[in-house]
């Protein structure tokens, strides 16, 4: 029975911790454990079994702030710095050459 399986448990440890989306786990165990049946319900009685937490409960919520900081600023801060300067520059030229 897969209940003793010791393999399967790292196995699904391991791929739950590549944070994949639960469909593409069941894939991927459906193609290494043929013998044993998969869907979403038998992958979460498992993850559960097991006590594999999908989502991890035990981040910080300062972690979890600056990441969501970082991740809002991102390209478009490097965008709107960029642009402004440009126009700023744009702007100043202009003026100093109609003086």
């Amino acid at each position: 029975m897969w209940e003793g399986d010791i393999e399967l448990e790292n196995d699904l440890k391991e791929q739950a911790s590549r944070n994949l989306r639960q469909s593409e786990i069941v894939d991927f165990m459906r193609v290494k454990y043929p013998v044993y049946s998969w869907s979403l319900r038998t992958l979460s009685r498992r993850f559960h079994h097991f006590g594999i937490r999908y989502t991890d409960y035990s981040v910080d919520i300062d972690e979890v702030t600056e990441a969501v900081e970082k991740e809002m600023k991102g390209p478009e801060d490097y965008w709107v710095t960029t642009h402004y300067t440009r126009r700023f520059e744009k702007y100043t030229d202009s003026r100093s050459q109609e003086i």
